[in-house]
Parts: structure tokens; C-alpha cells; sequence
């Protein structure tokens, strides 16, 4: 199983509201895109006979994420 967290254009900024409904059209829309990176990067690392679990998240910042996730399981970077 895997977590794929990426930052995306249309996610609100701190201090800005947005339309629930806004943000997951958008976010079906970018799915496409996601499906076809992740593909491509199975290709490319021979995994394609592998079964893997993603989960697609779209995040304001994925590096904020992973600094946050790192630091709470105790792996500060």
C-alpha cells in the first residue's frame, strides 16, 4: 500500500476560503494526470506486475506534509 501526497495548484492557501465541491472537481480532474505519473513511474522501476494500493491525496504543500509525518514519527529531518 501507498500514500502518494501531491501538492496541487488548486488547493486553498492558509487564510483563504474555498467551495468543498470546488476543490474535489478539481482534484477528480487532476486524478487522470496523477493515475498516468504513477503508471509511468511503475513502468520505469519494472513494477508493474507488483499490486500496490494507492491512495491519492491532494495536499496544500506535500513537503509540509512529509516534514509534519516525519517529525511525529519521530525522524526529524
Amino acid at each position: 500500500m501507498a500514500l502518494a501526497g501531491f501538492a496541487v495548484p488548486f488547493y486553498p492557501k492558509e487564510d483563504v476560503e474555498a467551495v468543498a465541491d470546488e476543490i474535489a472537481e478539481a482534484a477528480r480532474e487532476a486524478l487522470v494526470d496523477w493515475r498516468n505519473k504513477i503508471g509511468r513511474g511503475l513502468a520505469a522501476n519494472k513494477l508493474e506486475s507488483v499490486e500496490i494500493e494507492f491512495f491519492c491525496m491532494p495536499l496544500p504543500s506535500a513537503q509540509d506534509f512529509r516534514d509534519a509525518f516525519l517529525e511525529a514519527m519521530g525522524l526529524k529531518r
